[in-house]
Parts: C-alpha cells; structure tokens; sequence
C-alpha cells in the first residue's frame, strides 16, 4: 500500500482521487500552476506544490517539475489522472528511474498502445477480441477490397459494395445521433442550425448529416482538411480560468464580486504576458448551478461583470427555467436549495482576423469544370448505383451551380452530392449545399 500519492492533475479528476485515497488513509500532494493556486483539489489535498505558471506546457506538462514535487514531498507514488500525462511513457519512464511507482500501464505498453496497428496485432495475438477488419495498415485499394469482401462481406452474405454502403450508414448514423444529442443537450434543436464540414472525410458525409438532422443549409471549404488548424490561427486566443466553490443561493454578492476580481485580475496579467493591452480583451462569465446534493450541474452564461442582490435573485430564476427546458417543467426541486458549483471565467484576446476577398460571379462554369463520370452506390433517396458527374472544383469560380448527384474534387477532398441535393459556389468559394 503507497503512504503518499501525488496527483500529476487538477480539478475533478484529482478530486476523485483525493477522496479515494482519504478511504484508503493514503496522503495526497496536489500540484497547481500559478492560475489554480486557489482551486479546490489543493486546498483538500495534504500537501500542495506550485509546479509552474498558468500554460499548462509550463507546469502540468513539465515532467522534471512533476517528479521534483514527488521527490520533494516524498510522494512514493505518482497518479497521473487522465488527460495531461496520463498517456505519457516519457513520464513512466522517469518515474521507474527515480524509483517512483507510477500508478498507470508500463512504459512499453503505453507506446504498444499508441500505435494502432501494432495494438491490434499484440492484442489478436495474445487471444484478446477485436473488431473485424485487415492485419495491419492497407496500401491499395486491391487490399481493401478484399480484406472489406472477407471480413464483413462475405460473412453477412453482402456483395462488396453493400458492406461498404452499410458501415458507411453506421458512421453517418452515430455521428448524426451525436450532434443530435450535443445540440438538443444545449436546449436547442439540430434544424435552427447550419453545418460547416471539416476534416478529410467532413465534405463526404455532411450531406447525410444534413439529411438526418433536418439541417438545410452545409457549409464545405477548400481549406476542409485543414479548417482546424486554420481555426486555431485565426483564432481569438483565450485562456480559461475555472475554480471550484459552493456558494448557497441566496449568496452574499461582496464575496461572489471579490471572487470574480480576483480571478479577472489574475487573468489580466496573464493575457498581458501573451501581449495583449487592457482594450484588447472580453471576458466571458459562467457559472456551474445545481440543486443541492445534485452531482451534475448546469452552466449558465452570464451577463453581469459584478452582482447585487436583485441580481442574484434574477440569476436563481434563469437557473430554474433553463433547469425545465433541459429536463421537463417541475424537474426541479427548489426545497433542496440551489447553489453554484463552479465558477469559469474565460478571457478573451482579440486577434486580428485575414481579409477574405469577395470574386466575381462567372456564367456556365460547371461544364468547364467536368472530369467525366463514374458509377457511385448512394444509399438514399434509393439504394443503387448512378452515373455520377465528377467536377474539378480548381474549374469552378463563384457563381458555380452543380446538382446531385455529383461529385467535387478539392485538392484534399471530395465532396459528395447526393441526389436531391444542389451546390452553389458563393463569392467567397465556398461550397453550400442546399436540399432540392
């Protein structure tokens, strides 16, 4: 049995392990940036160190800063939590050399595992089931054909493409149930929206996105493949500051303000040393409600920068009717109390954001723009094969219609269009598609 455990982590995580070990009578060290000096795992544990400043690359991050506030402390064992570096045989590793137990898979594994194919050929090895599909990565399309006609194919008695049709539907069917469920979640619902498609595979499936989800209108890119990296370059850049707490409705509003100052101010010095100027920055306010003994809260945006008496009342009643619209009139229980849970503040500097430039609309480019056709299986409106068009989508300029079912081809993608569906490239080349 380990005497001291410390706990390479923050917030619930840590919690959760704080609280084991108090059950199992073990002493818990907490680790915290600059940023979560006040958080609550470090206020439960026993000991606390201060391992860095608030970028998390600086302290949760930095494996010689963990291992000196075990060695310092005399932790004889390390919890990584999940997330950070839970998955990290570097951190494994070094704990193994300084003679510390570290509570998570060996180091080889660690590295087994994060090498897909060679996992799978470790696990089918040593009799551990996995799911059908080749004995290592496919480098041509003969391959996967076959492996696809051994595997699935033929065992459910399919011909090739309706195996490759069917897990086709079972992405696009769990994908949809998950934005379905993410959005109604937020009390809104799937149709009110628009998609805009990312990543390599984004541009194929979003129209049977569409298609379950009511969704009339698809946004595709040329930069599709890379939209998150171009997101995260353009971006606003924001740090978060989320702190734990129980503050009992009707709260005092000096000791919610004081905390919000303390937090807002920690914040401001933060985003001076990214660079940015007192003008240069917004701040986002959340709180985390519940009604007591609740485990699960509900975040609230919210719109005051500093709170009075009448504003907290206000508050309760925002709680309570987002409260209904998530889970039913008379969901709630008032008697029990209602109180907020956590508090997350997120500073917001602005960056300067590219210039897109508008182009010119062209007449009869679609028929500049075809490749030729190519016989495509679709699985809605009907299941069957069509004669399919392909574009080029370098030949299509603003202005550009196309009808499904179709094919475009973007430097690194496709999109497809199914039947009943059209495209039109808008004057900033932008693929949207649209139902009828």
């Amino acid at each position: 049995m380990f005497k001291k455990i410390l706990i390479a982590n923050r917030g619930e995580v840590a919690l959760r392990i704080i609280y084991a070990c108090r059950e199992l009578g073990i002493k818990t060290v907490a680790v915290y940036s600059q940023a979560d000096e006040h958080s609550l795992h470090v206020r439960w544990a026993d000991e606390d160190v201060c391992i860095g400043p608030a970028r998390s690359a600086d302290s949760y991050l930095n494996v010689p800063s963990v291992i000196s506030a075990a060695e310092i402390t005399g932790a004889d064992a390390i919890h990584p939590g999940y997330g950070f570096l839970s998955e990290s045989a570097y951190l494994a590793e070094v704990c193994e050399a300084c003679h510390i137990k570290f509570i998570g898979p060996d180091p080889q594994v660690i590295r087994l595992m994060g090498d897909k194919a060679r996992a799978r050929r470790v696990m089918k090895k040593a009799g551990v089931p996995i799911l059908p599909g080749s004995d290592g990565p496919l480098d041509n399309e003969e391959k996967a054909l076959k492996t696809l006609e051994e595997k699935i194919a033929r065992p459910l008695k399919l011909k090739v493409h309706e195996a490759a049709a069917g897990i086709y539907d079972i992405v696009d069917s769990k994908m949809s149930d998950l934005i379905r469920r993410q959005v109604v979640r937020t009390g809104y619902l799937p149709e009110e929206f628009v998609i805009y498609a990312f990543g390599g595979a984004g541009p194929v499936h979003a129209a049977s996105f569409a298609a379950d989800l009511g969704i009339k209108k698809t946004y595709i890119f040329a930069t599709s493949p890379v939209f998150s990296a171009f997101g995260a370059a353009a971006a606003d850049v924001i740090r978060t500051r989320v702190m734990t707490c129980q503050y009992i409705l009707p709260a005092e509003p000096a000791v919610i303000n004081r905390r919000l100052d303390s937090i807002e101010s920690e914040m401001k010095q933060i985003m001076a040393e990214e660079g940015f100027k007192a003008g240069e920055l917004d701040f986002r306010r959340f709180f985390t409600m519940r009604y007591r003994r609740q485990t699960a809260g509900v975040e609230l945006p919210v719109g005051w920068d500093r709170f009075s008496a009448g504003k907290i009342a206000e508050l309760r009643k925002i709680f309570e009717k987002k409260y209904e619209e998530l889970y039913g009139v008379g969901a709630g229980y008032t008697k029990a109390g209602i109180e907020i849970s956590e508090i997350r503040v997120d500073a917001v500097g602005r960056v300067a954001k590219p210039r897109l430039e508008r182009q010119r609309r062209k007449k009869g480019q679609a028929a500049a723009a075809r490749k030729g056709k190519r016989k495509i299986f679709f699985t809605r409106p009907e299941r069957k094969f069509s004669d399919t068009q392909v574009y080029d989508y370098s030949l299509l300029g603003a202005g550009a219609r196309i009808k499904g079912p179709a094919v475009i081809e973007l430097p690194f993608t496709t999109t497809l269009v199914p039947p009943g569906f059209r495209v039109t490239i808008d004057d900033y080349l932008n693929l949207v598609m649209e139902v009828g």
